[in-house]
């Protein structure tokens, strides 16, 4: 099992950071400091990573906001965001928000936290109404935003109502 010192060995002794495409952590005890500095040692220097799986790593909203907001806000190849089962919260959730429209190449996207507010699920659908989300994105597994996975082609973009007001209404129909 990874801790902490681990990520901080792993994120210091990478040599090579331009080749990674592919990071999955899963199942390692990394908490938010360790995310913190998977982020900001690691991932910074990491552009061509296209698959992140930090999936039960007991990363919460702090861990988050810096994973997506500095690890990986200049990630254009990032097809695989996988952070389910952590305790992200309404702040982790927004970050991940926010972020969506800049993630170009975007496939996949699994985030889901506990205790996750309605406000934190509106920011979440507020954000899946920006034309720049990618057409072909799923959102897997979003347990407590969403049931099952959704693909955003299908979702209302027109309507004689807002989008939000639409998607409001197709997402409390699945």
């Amino acid at each position: 099992m990874l801790f902490r010192s681990g990520v901080i060995a792993l994120a210091d002794g990478f040599a090579a950071p331009e080749q990674l495409q592919k990071l999955d952590l899963s199942y390692n005890s990394i908490d938010d400091d360790g995310a913190t500095v998977l982020a900001r040692r690691m991932l910074r220097r990491c552009p061509n990573i296209a698959e992140l799986e930090l999936h039960n790593c007991g990363i919460g909203a702090r861990g988050t906001v810096v994973l997506v907001t500095e690890g990986l806000h200049r990630a254009p190849r990032l097809r695989k965001l996988r952070l389910s089962d952590n305790p992200v919260g309404d702040e982790g959730i927004a970050a991940v928000a926010r972020q969506l429209k800049w993630w170009r190449a975007l496939e996949e996207v699994n985030v889901c936290g506990d205790s996750v507010s309605a406000g934190a699920r509106e920011c979440f659908v507020r954000a899946l109404c920006d034309p720049r989300i990618p057409p072909g994105l799923q959102l897997a597994h979003l347990s407590r935003l969403f049931r099952g996975s959704v693909p955003v082609a299908s979702l209302p973009r027109r309507s004689t109502r807002s989008p939000f007001q639409a998607l409001l209404k197709w997402l409390s129909r699945i």
